[in-house]
């Protein structure tokens, strides 16, 4: 039982951090939107999901952070976010959370 358990994180782990490849939206049979995106095959022949708005300044992208490295590479390894950040170099991690870009205050 707890070979099953180990094998089952560690697969949970692996999906998490691989990029599924294809070349239509058919070949995406792991990749899923939880946070209402779309199901994409993207330019770069990878599954991932679109929300079909560009994020606002300072609009948390979906996740919890310690910093903005960590939230740029959970972005670019994602496959769902919250709505899409033009330029990834503005992720920070404000108040824990990765946001795209600063609040105008």
């Amino acid at each position: 039982m707890k070979v099953v358990a180990v094998l089952l994180v560690l697969s949970v782990v692996s999906v998490s951090v691989y990029s599924e490849s294809c070349s239509a939206v058919k070949d995406c049979i792991v990749t899923g939107c939880t946070a209402g995106g779309n199901l994409v095959c993207d330019d770069d022949g990878k599954c991932t999901c679109e929300t079909g708005h560009q994020c606002t300044d300072g609009e948390n992208v979906g996740v919890n952070c310690h910093s903005g490295r960590q939230c740029r590479s959970w972005y670019d390894s994602s496959f769902d976010h919250k709505c899409e950040c033009a330029d990834t170099h503005s992720l920070h991690c404000i108040d824990g959370k990765c946001k795209c870009g600063f609040p105008s205050n």
